[in-house]
């Protein structure tokens, strides 16, 4: 699990030497892990998206369907019934009520679902949808399951209006899947295509577990600016020569800049107005730095920003 294709069907050959992480397959071809080669850059090869007919539920469609048609992906939409018990407070409904609600909440996903799977079909994507059935309270367990089988799991941000079940779910492919999450703000736009990014980078192991996991889009943007917060952060650039954040994207052959930002405001705020004036179409960042509880109660750049971004937000922990 997690060796692609052999590289003779990627549309060249990997040399042993030249690719460490290469192995023999039983069948004796060339394989390599996470992303397939495809001329000579990194991709996306399977992608799933998480979506519960809301909505907002469009926008989460929208950039799975722009990911896989760059990526020439396989995408997979799994529809996730909202538990009606929670949405419209009927936890004292009587059993007929509530099984109504359900059915419908079951419809709502299943015609989502399969909605975005005819777009993608009529465009040329390899896609296929699946609804849950799996009781509510056991969904953050089966996607974090769901999530580790693919390169990249697509969900909608929550709301943050309280400790919510989508926060929950939410939390379930970011901190315990291994797997990257492209958050898709609700009621925003979704862009065509992520060709300018903003990297938000501070030196720590999120910041980094973010940049090799979004790499497959750097190396396809247009703009990549990569920006760090004067004072804040544990790593300074300046004092580790040749070992520059930069360079080492540069060598992947990322094309980017390096700015640094310096203000009063809280870092969210000083991340997003540079995101916002660069027409960013997507954040890379790590996730939760600072425990949740501290940037729950406290306060903190991973909360502030999912908060109050309209700028998909592609994380990693």
């Amino acid at each position: 699990p997690g060796f692609a294709v052999a590289a003779d069907r990627a549309g060249g050959q990997i040399d042993r030497h030249q690719c460490p992480l290469a192995r023999k397959t039983r069948w004796g071809k060339r394989a390599f892990p996470l992303w397939r080669m495809g001329q000579g850059r990194l991709m996306y090869r399977d992608i799933v998206a998480l979506v519960d007919g809301a909505p907002h539920a469009e926008g989460v469609g929208d950039c799975a369907l722009a990911l896989a048609a760059t990526h020439s992906a396989h995408l997979t939409i799994i529809g996730l019934p909202r538990d009606p018990g929670h949405v419209m407070h009927l936890a004292q409904a009587p059993a007929r009520v509530l099984a109504q609600a359900l059915h419908q909440s079951q419809n709502a996903a299943e015609a989502c679902a399969a909605s975005i799977e005819q777009r993608a079909l009529s465009n040329g994507i390899a896609c296929l949808h699946q609804t849950i059935e799996t009781p509510a309270a056991d969904y953050p367990a089966l996607i974090e399951q769901v999530a580790r089988r693919f390169d990249l799991c697509v969900i909608a941000l929550p709301s943050f209006e309280s400790f919510s079940e989508d926060e929950k779910l939410f939390e379930a492919p970011l901190f315990r899947s291994g797997r990257p999450v492209l958050a898709v703000p609700r009621g925003a736009p979704a862009p065509a295509a992520f060709d300018r990014i903003m990297v938000a980078w501070d030196g720590g192991r999120e910041a980094a577990r973010a940049i090799g996991d979004s790499m497959p889009i750097l190396m396809r943007a247009k703009i990549v600016e990569v920006v760090t917060i004067a004072g804040r952060n544990g790593a300074h650039e300046a004092e580790l020569p040749g070992c520059h954040i930069s360079g080492h994207l540069s060598r992947h052959g990322v094309s980017n800049e390096f700015r640094r930002l310096d203000g009063r405001d809280s870092p969210g705020n000083l991340l997003l107005g540079r995101a916002t004036d660069m027409q960013a179409d997507l954040i890379v960042m790590g996730a939760y730095r600072h425990s949740r509880w501290r940037q729950a109660v406290i306060g903190g750049a991973t909360r502030d920003m999912m908060q109050k971004t309209k700028i998909p937000l592609l994380m990693a922990r």
